[in-house]
């Protein structure tokens, strides 16, 4: 499985051993690491022929109660919480790169547009997405995003 040069995200199939290797999880084709983020600018930057002045926005997501959900229903439901979380996030990012950093943090990566007010468009809806309960393995699971 390889992440799409333009975009980053990968297939959504269940990723074999050589995709854990590259750094790709088990969230539904969310690029895991900071290296996927990484890669992703150090593309930005390539793919400018000469200097630019587009504009991007790097917004950088934090799961909340996510100890809380693993403490209190195990984790399982942590795992399960996060698998479901990822996929709302990758529809809310639109065209937007999304990388899961490790444990509960994320990032978005977002070009064009005018900024900030395409950044602050871009945050609000993640936390659209997880505003309305979960449910995870009939547990039914309240969180919020903190986004920066």
């Amino acid at each position: 499985m390889s992440a799409d040069p333009g975009t980053g995200r990968v297939g959504t199939t269940a990723p074999s051993k050589s995709a854990f290797a590259a750094g790709l999880g088990p969230w539904f084709g969310v690029v895991v690491g900071a290296a996927g983020v990484d890669l992703r600018l150090a593309g930005l930057r390539e793919g400018a022929a000469e200097p630019s002045h587009e504009s991007f926005a790097l917004l950088c997501i934090d799961l909340d109660r996510f100890k809380e959900v693993n403490d209190v229903f195990g984790h399982a439901a942590g795992d399960g919480l996060l698998c479901k979380v990822s996929r709302l996030l990758q529809t809310a990012a639109g065209d937007a790169f999304l990388a899961r950093l490790g444990g509960d943090e994320f990032s978005l990566i977002a070009t064009g547009g005018p900024q900030p007010s395409s950044a602050e468009a871009l945050a609000d809806r993640p936390l659209e997405a997880v505003a309305k309960n979960i449910d995870v393995d009939g547990q039914n699971l309240r969180t919020s995003l903190s986004i920066g």
